[in-house]
């Protein structure tokens, strides 16, 4: 049975619209259940795409063994709305791809992600698989394959329900205070990806949104990505990207409008236009060859690139939480940022 596709979504029409059809594109397409979460309005802005999309769904979308269309009944947000369709599927399923409705995917996405859930299935090292691939990796590599134990990508995934049962335990703020407390995992960290050591501590301290909110770990790419490290786990990922992301044009949650740079191959994570980015474009994919990629973390930490003194004022913060506490170096942040 193929691994069922889980999208969420609210008013990006077009979005939404662009990441079917390249779905239905797929060879694996007719053998896969698409479940489709609508969250409802939360404001006037929202209501016209979500008109949309509603009238698209309901004339039938084609191409799928079934779809399953969920309107929520009231504003859920994309944490609430995730969760809600991932439970209807876990009613039926023990593995999930997930995507929002800003990916649009290679022909043979569908038949990657599920050799690959197959092929992982049992191996408890792997949370899941992963259709995307960071921009200028891999440019030696032999194999289809490879494991990555620093990042976790969210741009349509695969994972399972045993995975599921440890993020849903272990993603939580005493957890990860207890990993931020570990000196010697911090120090570890620090020298295999100084951008995850970055985002972890601007994270605990809430100089950023994307780890702590409301005293909770949401379920982001980040908290999964340091949950992997600390544990040591990890996530499988293509050696070319199945997957581009369209969604830094300002119209979702997560991703902000940012400036790029025409020069793609010296871009990193904070100008590189990912609306750009080739995907591939075979129509099969063959067996599952896996290779460890050597010199993969060197251009992670490329494409990642943070600057010493970004890494040295991010250590600085580090030991004057790890002295004062969590809250009142949050607190103190804070009243800096408010000058």
């Amino acid at each position: 049975m193929a691994v069922p596709v889980m999208i969420i979504t609210l008013c990006r029409y077009e979005h939404f619209v662009n990441c079917i059809e390249s779905l239905q594109k797929n060879t694996y397409a007719e053998q896969t259940e698409l479940y489709i979460g609508i969250d409802y309005p939360l404001k006037e802005s929202h209501v016209e795409g979500y008109n949309k999309i509603c009238e698209y769904v309901d004339k039938g979308i084609s191409g799928f063994k079934e779809v399953i269309v969920t309107k929520q009944a009231e504003n859920l947000g994309p944490v609430k709305n995730f969760f809600c369709m991932r439970d209807i599927i876990f009613r039926k399923h023990d593995y999930y791809i997930y995507t929002e409705d800003d990916n649009v995917f290679s022909a043979n996405y569908l038949e990657y992600m599920n050799r690959c859930m197959e092929h992982y299935r049992s191996d408890e090292s792997v949370v899941g698989v992963s259709g995307y691939l960071y921009p200028n990796c891999l440019s030696e590599f032999k194999g289809n394959v490879t494991r990555v134990s620093t990042y976790f990508s969210a741009f349509g995934y695969g994972c399972y329900k045993r995975t599921d049962k440890l993020f849903d335990k272990y993603l939580n703020l005493e957890y990860f205070t207890l990993m931020f407390k570990d000196k010697k995992k911090m120090r570890r960290l620090k020298v295999d990806s100084p951008n995850q050591f970055c985002n972890f501590v601007k994270g605990m301290v809430e100089y950023i949104p994307d780890l702590i909110r409301d005293d909770t770990i949401p379920p982001t790419d980040l908290a999964y990505g340091l949950y992997m490290y600390f544990n040591n786990k990890t996530m499988i990922f293509p050696a070319m990207s199945k997957v581009r992301n369209n969604g830094y044009d300002g119209s979702g949650v997560n991703c902000s409008v940012q400036k790029s740079t025409e020069d793609l191959l010296g871009a990193t994570y904070r100008d590189y236009d990912f609306s750009k980015q080739t995907i591939d474009e075979g129509h099969s994919f063959s067996e599952v060859c896996e290779e460890q990629a050597l010199g993969l973390n060197e251009e992670l930490a490329q494409f990642f690139k943070v600057t010493k003194k970004e890494v040295f004022l991010s250590l600085v913060v580090y030991y004057l939480t790890i002295l004062i506490g969590r809250k009142r170096m949050a607190n103190m942040i804070k009243r800096i940022k408010r000058g």
